[in-house]
């Protein structure tokens, strides 16, 4: 693993995305609290900013719109009052501001520092656009927001002779820091976290090898809390219980997301193969009365299924320096805490 190789930091707008626009999580709170301590310095364009609150917008019109046909749909849970806050326009009206203010407070405390884009040559923007240069491409040619974040950060890296790390999901973008020199790309903040952490090579390394070798305890630490988990199906109106974990198997390097004197928060991602017994309502199988509106008769079916998922993983461990035969683990969070989904396949209905 090569080390930190600058402590400057932009975060793509599919990043905020992709953590639900929750900015004191354990990742995005992380990154708040280094850049308010000056541990990192977090930038950001105007572009980004209002994509995010964009995308904020759109999020919110999502959600009402579902609550609108749970409204619908629901009306007998007005009956009960633990039920009000659905049916309350105001609550739901408060949505977009509520959250964008959670974005705003996250930019003011986190201290970040905005990067012009008003000095991006319109020249170079247009050779990108026709040449195909990353971020354009053939399959995606109107990536002229995130073509001017690149040479907005670019521009400001040659200026200021300075490296930054651009964390992103989107591939047009890793294309284009591939050959550049200043522009360092990462797929997820927890891989950040864990470089920034790697300064600390010592104290590093000495957890990440007790993870390693007490990886059996943590393995079980995982499949106690996996079978107590919440589950849901996918494709199906049902229920998954009676969970039997079959293994349990490390998809990829331990990250340290967060490093202290004798605690440290591990973050990877496990595959996890299982069985389970699952019931569900088979609807092509019931009888549905169209005057009246509704099944007369639905038929229950029950199987046992084998399958596996992908699952993230924060695990809180303490741990003394002077002793690498000891490794305490505190808490085991999988899935963020949100129900775990199957999917049942053509297989499993037989």
């Amino acid at each position: 693993m090569s080390g930190l190789l600058t402590n400057n930091v932009f975060i793509d707008s599919s990043i905020y995305i992709q953590r639900n626009f929750n900015f004191t999580d354990h990742l995005l709170g992380q990154i708040s609290t280094l850049s308010a301590n000056n541990h990192i310095k977090l930038y950001i364009t105007s572009i980004v900013t209002n994509e995010i609150k964009n995308k904020i917008d759109d999020r919110t019109k999502e959600a009402k719109s579902a609550i609108e046909s749970l409204r619908k749909k629901g009306m007998i849970l007005r009956n009960i009052k633990e039920y009000d806050v659905i049916f309350n326009n105001e609550t739901s009206d408060l949505v977009s501001s509520a959250v964008k203010k959670q974005f705003e407070d996250f930019i003011e405390n986190s201290g970040a520092l905005v990067i012009p884009v008003e000095a991006v040559s319109v020249d170079k923007l247009l050779e990108g656009y026709f040449q195909m240069i990353p971020p354009f491409s053939r399959s995606k040619k109107a990536e002229f927001p995130d073509a001017i974040n690149l040479l907005a950060i670019d521009n400001w890296c040659i200026t200021n002779s300075e490296q930054m790390y651009v964390i992103s999901l989107d591939n047009d973008l890793v294309n284009y820091c591939e050959d550049n020199v200043r522009l360092h790309c990462l797929d997820s903040i927890d891989s950040f976290l864990n470089l920034v952490n790697s300064s600390d090579e010592y104290r590093h390394n000495f957890v990440v090898n007790l993870s390693e070798k007490f990886f059996e305890n943590i393995e079980e630490s995982i499949i106690e809390n996996f079978e107590w988990h919440g589950f849901s199906l996918e494709n199906e109106n049902g229920s998954v219980e009676n969970i039997n974990v079959l293994s349990v198997e490390l998809e990829d390097e331990i990250n340290i997301i967060q490093l202290e004197e004798d605690r440290a928060t591990l973050q990877f991602e496990v595959r996890v193969t299982f069985e389970a017994e699952v019931s569900y309502t088979d609807y092509e199988n019931s009888l549905y009365d169209k005057e009246e509106g509704k099944y007369i008769f639905e038929k229950e079916v029950e199987l046992k299924v084998e399958t596996d998922v992908l699952v993230p993983v924060i695990v809180e461990v303490s741990f003394d320096i002077t002793n690498e035969y000891k490794l305490e683990i505190t808490s085991c969070d999988l899935n963020e805490s949100k129900d775990i989904y199957i999917r049942l396949y053509e297989d499993d209905y037989y």
